[in-house]
């Protein structure tokens, strides 16, 4: 057997690998050093084969795959998983996304292997390695990102039928390895805190086995535990099968109901079990990764893990795969890629079963067989005497038997190539000589003095040689509004068209209570904690559906005011009093919704510390609003929209709405750590009470709620050329009216407002007043964040419950924007048609003007029902078609 030691050494994924050493060590060179004395083993012959070679940094993989973690764990969550609890709750699923997130993770691992700085060592491997040769590859890393890679995808793996990627720790030291005296293999299987799951099929498999003795401890204390572990007669292979889980760098096991179980806690008991001849452990559990790294300090031959949550059916199959194959003969690391390979024939089922398992080793540990567990004989693993060459140059040291010899593969030929069929070309027939040109309805747009002649050769090349110029003038006008010259003029007129609607009635579904400049100026900004929590009782009175707090609540806000608080020890008290109140009033109504902002590093934006984590998980929304960064500036006359007296900042326009965001993408402090919009989790909320619950993802990976398919915005949309929305965004179709009843919080603290009006509604509670700097530039002026999230919630509620229109560009495939090409191409064509064939400067002034009208009223008609069409383009291809044939 051959051995290939790639030490990675501290680099990681973020940082990359600046220097990776590499060493072959076994096969002729290891056959000589081992008919050799330890003395004699530094012959050249015996040194090993080494090598360099770097692995760049790779932030796009470590992304991809920390996603990848979080969906595989949504995934599974409601299954029969070994593990108690994992982190996937609140997160929306999509099978799609999942899928494609797997693919992304693989396309993204092979291109970093295949990598300049890599391939050296992957070539190199080529070289020394025969295709037949039995090779261990060991990685050794210090990263536990590195060992959650999918390393088993590794081409060179695929190509080498008799290799497997192991695992090890950067430090360790050469083993004493000896067998039992016993004639049968020493199976001690302990069974821990099993809940959920069906732990017999493990044990019937264990129980399968000849020639061996299985002890099984069911659920056992510690002590007793402990002293199995102590028995002199020794143990071969140590099974657990449970629950188990890693809670930072430590491996966790349930050991009963009670007591949980850390590998320090049986140190002395394992290291004794291995000088008694322990040389495998199985860990047939979850998320096992820390206890593969606590168990190599005590330099357990083998130790066999899985690296994320594992389904209780992917567990019982596994072991039955591993154990069947180690019995008929394979050596312990082949059993293990054979078992991982036919567990890809349950990933139509259980996506990624064959990623999960895999091996922990001590890099002298010698090649392991099923007869050795159960034919004594004595070994010992070489001494290193400080140098790693010579922990190989004995092999029969650490050799426990002698492999079977490997047959080669029978060559196969490629399959014979087949050049393409070729096909003779269409023939169609020719035209008749004497057939004369049918009259056609389209002869009125021919020029006069061509109306009532035939279409000639000449007409056919000037009308070819129109198409072909506006053609040019079109894909001019493309390219400069790809580059995003265009985006600011066309969201003016974007603006315009939206604010020319026709008026629509108040969404009678969503009341907002403002907290205005009057009520700030009584309590003071923030608004303290005392007025609120009475607010948020008055308003439960009233049992709306869900309630959405536009307010940042991570600390608690005492009362700023003489009148409400006397002493500033009694205000002090108070404040904690009102807080604690709060945050019971957050546990306690499950349809009350916080905020949190992403785009900050304060932490007066995030979540309060103090609510429990399904809380957060569940009742937060962030408040982000995605804004286009273009100054202008909008007088609107719908006062009743928008904020009077008032200007918003600067490039702070707001046309979409956001639905969700890639919390692995973030930037910023783990503070806002939800995945959802506030916008989002209240029309989920209330459509769900209207039984529109769960979302479904539609075949392209959109969300679809009812009806309604949320399509997500792509990189260019309308006269969007450059989006980067981090997740899911859609337009925002701003209503025509309010979006809900306008309430103010001084009504509701005078009791001046018949709570009945509440009932069964979206409550939106937060400021417009001015000292908030919570307003945005619309299309309708300077609106109030609030009223902002009020027009989201209700366009998606109206969309599912109305049937009111999303706003939507022409069909497009991802960022090609092909009907929007083909619009402007066509009114192009159009204009260099007037421009070629109207002579006269008023009917073609007249011609161009018409067109123009026709432009815009048909724009205007779309974006009625939803649909925007790409106005200034269009205008500006028709034209400059138009104008630049008349002028030739």
């Amino acid at each position: 057997m051959k051995k290939v030691i790639l030490n990675l050494g501290t680099g990681t994924l973020e940082k990359g690998c600046e220097r990776i050493m590499g060493e072959i060590l076994g096969g002729a060179a290891a056959e000589e050093a081992s008919s050799s004395h330890l003395s004699s083993a530094y012959s050249n012959s015996a040194y090993p084969i080494r090598f360099t070679g770097q692995l760049p940094a790779a932030p796009d993989l470590a992304q991809t795959q920390r996603w990848w973690q979080q969906l595989y764990a949504a995934r599974n969550q409601d299954q029969a998983l070994r593990i108690h609890v994992i982190d996937g709750a609140g997160l929306r699923y999509s099978e799609n996304d999942f899928h494609q997130c797997c693919d992304r993770l693989v396309s993204q691992f092979n291109d970093w292997l295949n990598t300049p700085e890599f391939l050296s060592i992957d070539r190199r491997l080529r070289t020394e390695l025969e295709r037949a040769d039995n090779v261990q590859i060991i990685l050794e890393t210090t990263d536990a990102q590195m060992r959650k890679l999918p390393w088993h995808l590794w081409q060179l793996l695929s190509d080498y039928t008799h290799a497997e990627l192991t695992f090890c720790a950067l430090d360790w030291r050469p083993m004493l390895l000896r067998s039992n005296s016993s004639a049968q293999a020493r199976i001690l299987a302990v069974f821990g805190n099993h809940h959920g799951l069906d732990l017999d099929v493990d044990l019937a498999v264990l129980e399968s086995l000849e020639n061996t003795h299985v002890s099984v401890l069911k659920s056992p204390p510690l002590s007793h535990l402990h002293e199995t572990l102590w028995q002199p007669q020794g143990w071969d292979i140590f099974f657990f099968a449970g629950h188990s889980q890693t809670e930072g760098d430590t491996g966790v096991i349930n050991l009963n109901t009670q007591e949980r179980l850390t590998i320090a806690q049986i140190k002395h008991a394992l290291s004794k079990a291995i000088a008694n001849g322990l040389k495998i452990a199985i860990f047939n559990s979850c998320d096992g990764l820390g206890l593969a790294q606590q168990l190599s300090d005590l330099q357990i031959p083998y130790v066999v893990v899985m690296r994320e949550p594992v389904p209780d059916a992917v567990a019982q199959q596994f072991l039955s795969y591993l154990l069947t194959a180690f019995a008929e003969g394979l050596p312990f690391h082949l059993a293990m890629r054979e078992a991982r390979q036919r567990l890809s024939g349950l990933e139509n089922d259980i996506p990624c079963a064959s990623w999960l398992p895999i091996i922990w080793q001590n890099p002298t540990a010698p090649a392991i067989y099923w007869q050795n567990l159960h034919t004594p004989s004595p070994l010992r693993s070489a001494a290193l005497h400080g140098s790693r060459s010579a922990s190989y140059s004995q092999p029969q040291d650490y050799s426990l038997a002698s492999p079977p010899p490997a047959s080669s593969p029978p060559a196969s030929s490629p399959p014979a190539s087949h050049p393409p069929a070729s096909h003779p070309p269409a023939s169609h027939p020719p035209a008749r000589p004497d057939s004369k040109p049918q009259k056609s309805g389209w002869s009125v747009f021919w020029p006069p003095t061509q109306r009532t002649a035939k279409l000639t050769a000449k007409l056919a090349a000037q009308l070819k040689s129109v198409a072909l110029q506006s053609l040019a003038v079109s894909g001019i006008v493309l390219g400069i509004r790809a580059v995003g010259l265009l985006s600011a003029l066309e969201l003016t007129f974007y603006d315009q068209l939206m604010r020319s609607r026709p008026s629509e009635t108040i969404d009678d579904r969503i009341a907002v209570i403002e907290i205005s400049q009057e009520t700030t100026d009584r309590y003071g900004y923030p608004i303290p904690d005392q007025p609120l929590t009475e607010i948020i009782d008055r308003i439960n009175q009233a049992k709306p559906v869900v309630i959405g707090l536009d307010l940042h609540r991570a600390r608690p806000q005492p009362s700023k005011t003489v009148d409400k608080i006397t002493t500033d020890v009694s205000q002090a008290a108070n404040a904690e009093t009102s807080y604690e109140k709060f945050l019971r009033q957050v546990e306690e109504t499950p349809d009350l919704f916080l905020v949190c902002f992403r785009d900050s590093e304060d932490a007066n934006y995030g979540t309060p510390a103090q609510l429990p984590a399904e809380v957060l998980a569940t009742q937060v929304g962030f408040s982000d609003i995605p804004v286009d960064r273009f100054d202008r500036r909008v007088t609107s006359p719908r006062s009743d929209l928008t904020l009077k007296g008032l200007q918003a900042r600067s490039g702070t326009s707001a046309r979409r709405q956001p639905l969700s965001y890639n919390a692995e993408l973030a930037p910023g402090p783990e503070r806002c750590q939800t995945s959802y919009s506030l916008s989002f989790q209240l029309a989920f909320g209330y459509l769900g009470a209207w039984g529109i619950n769960p979302m479904e993802v539609t075949a392209d990976d959109q969300w679809q709620l009812g009806p309604v398919v949320f399509k997500w915005l792509p990189q260019r949309i309308g006269g969007y050329q450059n989006l980067n929305p981090h997740g899911g965004q859609i337009l925002l179709n701003y209503r025509t009216n309010q979006p809900g009843e306008k309430i103010t919080f001084e009504q509701l603290m005078a009791d001046d407002f018949d709570l009945a009006r509440l009932q069964d509604k979206i409550v939106l509670i937060g400021y417009t007043s001015p000292v908030s700097k919570d307003y945005f530039e619309t299309p309708y002026g300077p609106m109030a964040g609030l009223w902002i999230h009020a027009h989201m919630v209700s366009q998606m509620t109206s969309a599912v419950l109305d049937g009111r229109p999303l706003m939507r560009g022409l069909p497009q495939v991802d960022a090609w924007q092909w009907g929007d090409w083909l619009w402007i191409i066509v009114w192009s064509c159009g204009g260099g048609y007037v421009g070629w064939a109207v002579k006269r400067p008023s009917r073609w002034l007249l011609g161009l003007t018409g067109g123009a009208i026709a432009l815009y009223g048909l724009c205007w008609i779309a974006i009625v029902y939803g649909l925007w069409l790409p106005l200034i383009p269009t205008f500006l291809a028709a034209v400059g078609s138009s104008l630049w044939l008349r002028l030739r």
